[in-house]
């Protein structure tokens, strides 16, 4: 659910899609408990330069279902993201944006639930050790600070309601997980988060399953808002921009994870546009 900069991006012939140590990474993700034909979706999908597949979230932690998403990490530069099943979410980075994960909640996802399947030059698994924990008073003040891009004008946020909704449901999530490791209690799970605070609503208020979560509405939108506030407090009054293009614009040159969300909530209107097929925030 964390965003960084998108990777450059080239075409590759997806007849030479077979990806390295094919069988590995098979066994890898049937021990985690995958089914045989997501596994055969998803190989095709991964390109034979690769030096490292590490496999996170549901599946890595053991808590998956029959919906769940396989989500996948693979390092490398220049990748393009293919056309799948649309239960395999891949995300691509170079060594240096996976560094540059440290101290963010995404890079202690990474850490703390992911299971390598696949270091060709044995460079993945040092950089993961290297990623240091986030400060979760640091990132609440941070989600805080971005929150900023929800108090548009109504009018406005009518237009983008979808896109709108799409980041105040990932802002409160990441809120959420913030303050699970405050407490001393990290969790990156939603069904986990409904649970401890014995709230089912949860699940589908922060599901990022299409078929899973609340359809994008006010209610819901103002719902996601409220529980925010609890956590990081209300965005002072004056701070918004006149519209999401307008914070796009002004954001650009002084605070590239606010422009980069305005450009997410922009964007998803119409076709759904996913979280890694735009700017990534990094949270």
């Amino acid at each position: 659910m964390v965003l960084t900069d998108v990777m450059p991006r080239v075409h590759f012939s997806f007849s030479r899609c077979l990806p390295p140590s094919q069988q590995q990474i098979r066994l890898g993700l049937a021990d985690l408990g995958v089914p045989s034909a997501l596994i055969e979706a998803l190989l095709p999908l991964l390109p034979e330069s690769t030096s490292g597949i590490l496999v996170y979230g549901s599946y890595a932690r053991g808590d998956a279902r029959a919906a769940s998403d396989l989500d996948i990490l693979v390092l490398g530069d220049d990748f393009i993201r293919p056309e799948g099943d649309d239960r395999i979410s891949l995300s691509f980075y170079s060594e240096q944006q996976l560094r540059d994960a440290t101290g963010t909640l995404f890079g202690y996802h990474l850490t703390r639930d992911g299971k390598v399947l696949l270091d060709v030059n044995g460079q993945l698994s040092p950089i993961l050790a290297a990623i240091e924990p986030p400060d979760p008073d640091e990132l609440k003040a941070k989600i805080w600070r971005l929150s900023v891009v929800l108090t548009i004008p109504p009018a406005e946020r009518a237009k983008h309601l979808p896109g709108m909704t799409q980041v105040a449901r990932y802002l409160l999530r990441s809120a959420m997980y913030a303050e699970a490791l405050r407490v001393g209690e990290p969790c990156f799970s939603v069904q986990e988060l409904a649970t401890r605070g014995n709230d089912p609503s949860l699940r589908e208020l922060l599901s990022s399953h299409a078929h899973e979560q609340r359809p994008a509405s006010e209610r819901t939108f103002s719902e996601l808002q409220e529980r925010l506030e609890r956590i990081v407090g209300p965005v002072p009054d004056g701070a918004a921009a006149s519209s999401l293009e307008a914070l796009v614009v002004e954001a650009w040159s002084v605070d590239q994870d606010l422009s980069n969300l305005a450009l997410l909530a922009f964007g998803a209107d119409d076709e759904g546009i996913s979280y890694s097929e735009v700017p990534k925030v990094v949270l």
